[in-house]
């Protein structure tokens, strides 16, 4: 039930571990396996954006899907955490 709300957008889990010690990882990795979609599963899609005007506003959108497919060209969104003081 979990996983079927989860690929139908009705259902958010929320994991939480620790890495002190390696404690909680191994739970948290086998229910991301377990109840998250694979790209697969789901529809993916994104804005293919043509930048032609003067001051770099985006001119037009247009909605692709996006296919998990290892012959095609590589899309990835890459974000790092910190945690500093500010």
């Amino acid at each position: 039930a979990i996983r079927r709300a989860t690929i139908d957008n009705t259902f958010v889990p929320v994991y939480m571990g620790s890495a002190f010690k390696n404690k909680g990882v191994q739970p948290v990795l086998d229910a991301v396996t377990e109840f998250l979609p694979c790209p697969t599963d789901i529809d993916n899609f994104g804005l293919k954006v043509d930048t032609q005007s003067e001051h770099g506003e985006a001119s037009d959108e247009e909605k692709i899907l996006m296919l998990s497919d290892s012959s095609k060209p590589l899309v990835a969104l890459a974000f790092k955490l910190e945690e500093s003081r500010f």
